[in-house]
């Protein structure tokens, strides 16, 4: 059942993770740029507004700081709106009405991920080309609220740990895998 990652596939992560961290650092730096500017802005305003002999330095401060709590307070609003849209993933939220039945859909999810064809063209022909146990640990920790609060590590083990007590000779598991190749095949 254990299964490791495709080199391919840690490259293609490992540029998009390389490519997300470039243009976060980029959008940051501009945004930096800006805040700089428009905070230069205000203080210059605000001094050029206050400069006189009486020049009472409480107005000062206190209007500065009304102009900077505002800035920072878009500054924070823009950055929750950033991270949000780049780790907001559309996600179910499945429930099992008797969370009994919990190990035997991850069961069953490994059954679905290892049909083949039946006899000789088992090897050639199999339904998913690509479908690991890391995939699975994916949909369920996405889809199922069962699973939504356990770390994906946790998920995996869950995985592992079913597919062992996954009993392949028992009669009804062997009826389903039949079952599931006829369907398929």
């Amino acid at each position: 059942m254990k299964q490791s990652v495709p080199k391919t596939h840690m490259l293609k992560l490992q540029a998009t993770s390389d490519w997300l961290a470039e243009k976060l650092d980029i959008s940051q730096a501009l945004q930096g740029k800006t805040l700089k500017s428009q905070l230069e802005h205000d203080i210059r305003s605000t001094l050029d507004n206050h400069v006189a002999p009486g020049l009472d330095i409480d107005k000062v401060v206190q209007s500065l700081s009304e102009k900077l709590a505002g800035r920072l307070e878009q500054v924070v609003s823009d950055t929750q709106e950033k991270i949000t849209a780049l780790t907001d993933f559309p996600a179910g939220n499945i429930e099992l009405n008797n969370h009994n039945n919990l190990e035997k859909l991850i069961q069953l999810y490994i059954l679905i991920l290892s049909v083949k064809a039946p006899g000789e063209a088992a090897i050639e022909d199999r339904l998913f080309k690509r479908f690991s146990a890391t995939d699975l640990a994916s949909i369920l920790h996405l889809h199922f609220r069962a699973f939504k609060d356990k770390k994906f590590n946790t998920v995996q083990v869950k995985i592992t740990e079913c597919g062992d007590r996954l009993k392949i000779n028992n009669p009804k598991v062997q009826n389903l895998n039949q079952a599931l190749e006829a369907f398929f095949f």
